[in-house]
């Protein structure tokens, strides 16, 4: 069994001991894992990347599932504890990834560990809605008051991807990680570089609203890190903590 990559720091229950930057840590959010698997057909290891809730790259572990031991299993499950998986497309070989890691263990995963998946190839459709519902707001303001108010500039358009594979999203979002050898380190730095793309989407989206006075309500004038049901995600896998 190969050694980890790169080691954060160990999780534990306070969020702030993480060695996260403060602008990294959202209430009721531990953050994300992502996963990554050898090519199909082809023989190699696996990858597992932890992630803040805004998209920080902490850990990264790549080792061989076959040579797993109880112990070294429990630990990679502590990396995703209460953590939200991250993905693209369907949970197949997350979701086989995760059970195998939990057989090894001895461990019984909660259900929410397979319903709370944010699946990154849809997640630009809630920044997509919520700039579409600004627009709206600004219309009905203009008709409201009849005074004049320009549309919301962006630092970025939000993409569109011509398909729905990981490499397509990442072109779309114009995002390019650095290269490495092993498919499964390259797939979780793929997804990892893609969802802090997304989170930076929001983070704009949200900047825009919060400059104008009369698009701070119903949601309020302070910025809200992550989309709605993104931190529905987080705040219903939090509570999950596994018998380790």
């Amino acid at each position: 069994m190969t050694s980890p990559v790169s080691v954060d720091e160990q999780v534990v229950a306070d969020d702030a001991a993480d060695g996260l930057p403060a602008s990294d840590l959202v209430a009721g959010a531990k953050g994300y894992v992502v996963f990554g698997h050898p090519a199909p057909g082809a023989p190699g290891p696996v990858a597992i990347w932890q992630l803040s809730a805004t998209g920080y790259r902490g850990g990264a572990w790549v080792f061989d599932l076959d040579d797993v031991t109880a112990a070294f299993a429990a630990q990679m499950l502590s990396v995703a504890e209460r953590r939200v998986v991250a993905g693209v497309g369907e949970m197949g070989e997350d979701a086989a990834l995760l059970q195998a890691l939990a057989s090894r263990a001895g461990v019984a995963l909660p259900d929410v560990y397979w319903n709370q998946r944010l699946d990154l190839s849809t997640a630009t459709g809630e920044v997509s809605q919520e700039r579409a519902h600004l627009e709206q707001a600004i219309t009905d303001y203009r008709a409201t008051t009849k005074k004049a108010a320009a549309p919301l500039s962006y630092k970025r358009e939000v993409p569109q991807a011509t398909s729905t594979a990981l490499q397509d999203l990442l072109e779309a979002h114009k995002r390019r990680p650095p290269a490495t050898e092993a498919a499964a380190a390259a797939e979780a730095l793929g997804k990892a570089y893609l969802l802090q793309s997304l989170v930076e989407l929001w983070s704009d989206t949200e900047a825009a609203r919060v400059r104008r006075k009369y698009l701070h309500e119903p949601q309020g004038k302070v910025p809200r890190p992550l989309p709605p049901s993104w931190m529905a995600r987080h705040r219903d896998v939090y509570a999950a903590v596994l018998d380790l």
